[in-house]
């Protein structure tokens, strides 16, 4: 606590001496908000919150190929289809929502929320890609290895969630309208854009403070723009927007983190939105360094393929990341035959 309060008079002093750095970042971060994140997010969060509240939980409970591979249920499931189309926090917001009305228990939820908070596909192809990268292809790229590093750590925890993966029952004790339904959702979409908007201005205006003092020491553009990642993805990818034409491939990787990562910023917002709904969180930090370790390699792997110069040097990088996807394979199933016990194992 004392470390908190310590912090915030810090920000309080840094505001007071050095206002215009200030209010520029804090300027800065409404702009990303009003011209990058808002249009990114604000249909999506509202439909995902209709999702959520109209109950088809209940049918994706029937969906059994899905929770064979993967080891969800129903509401779990529909948490990964929310974290994976809507943005973050959307995924905390859903499991919260989702545990609340018994649709899904806290292990699963606890299991999943690293891996069902991602950033959307508006956000990552039309704000990054298109504007701040000016290359939809980068965005593309970013989701897609994004979506295929969410899913193989989903099968890779399956284990945790064995005796999680069928639906509790649900109970409601009154039936929602659909009009009901779509004006609490858009209701609290608002509250959800404006609640992210000021995270986003906060943790802006600490990460410049931190990069106007890096600055003194000759940090480059691309330090700074993973220290704001650190602390606001939004404002770190803007940064790091400046820096790609140089090194695209390297320059995809360090993006490919950051996405992985989300940063603290997001991460307070998925704390503050699964502790309402009784989630642990103990997880989720590792869960995120997984996901930032695991989207940084695919986005380097496919950036080096979609970006080669010879058709020899895309086929080989091709056969390379099919190499190591067999690999993975073949090894999860090796550890499921070691741990096995048989009659004749000493």
């Amino acid at each position: 606590m004392i470390f908190i309060g310590a912090a915030a008079l810090a920000c309080m002093a840094y505001s007071i001496v050095f206002p215009q750095p200030a209010a520029a970042a804090a300027s800065r971060a409404l702009r990303l908000c009003a011209g990058s994140v808002i249009p990114a997010l604000a249909i999506f969060i509202v439909a995902a919150n209709i999702l959520v509240g109209s109950g088809i939980s209940v049918y994706l409970a029937g969906a059994e190929l899905p929770k064979r591979l993967l080891g969800v249920s129903g509401g779990g499931l529909l948490t990964l289809i929310v974290g994976l189309i809507s943005g973050y926090p959307a995924g905390s917001a859903a499991s919260a929502e989702l545990v609340s009305n018994g649709a899904m228990s806290k292990e699963e939820a606890r299991s999943l929320l690293p891996f069902t908070n991602n950033a959307g596909p508006a956000f990552l192809v039309g704000a990054v890609g298109s504007k701040m990268f000016g290359d939809v292809k980068a965005g593309i790229i970013m989701l897609v290895a994004q979506t295929l590093s969410a899913l193989l750590l989903v099968v890779m925890t399956k284990n945790e969630r064995a005796g999680c993966s069928g639906s509790p029952p649900v109970t409601r004790e009154e039936k929602t309208s659909a009009a009901g339904i779509v004006a609490s959702s858009i209701a609290k979409g608002g509250s959800t854009l404006v609640s992210i908007c000021a995270f986003i201005t906060f943790f802006t205006v600490v990460s410049d403070a931190l990069n106007s003092a890096l600055a003194h020491f000759g940090a480059n553009g691309v330090v700074c723009s993973v220290v704001a990642g650190f602390f606001e993805i939004t404002s770190g990818l803007d940064l790091l927007g400046a820096e790609y034409a140089a090194e695209p491939i390297v320059n995809m990787g360090v993006a490919g983190g950051l996405v992985g990562f989300s940063g603290i910023s997001v991460m307070m917002q998925v704390s503050d939105r699964a502790e309402k709904g009784g989630v642990p969180t103990d997880k989720y930090v590792a869960g995120k360094i997984a996901s930032a370790a695991l989207t940084a390699f695919f986005c380097v792997v496919f950036a080096g393929i979609f970006y080669a110069k010879s058709i020899k040097t895309a086929l080989l990088r091709t056969i390379f990341l099919s190499v190591c996807f067999i690999v993975l394979i073949l090894i999860k199933k090796l550890s499921k035959k070691c741990g096995k016990k048989r009659i004749y194992d000493v």
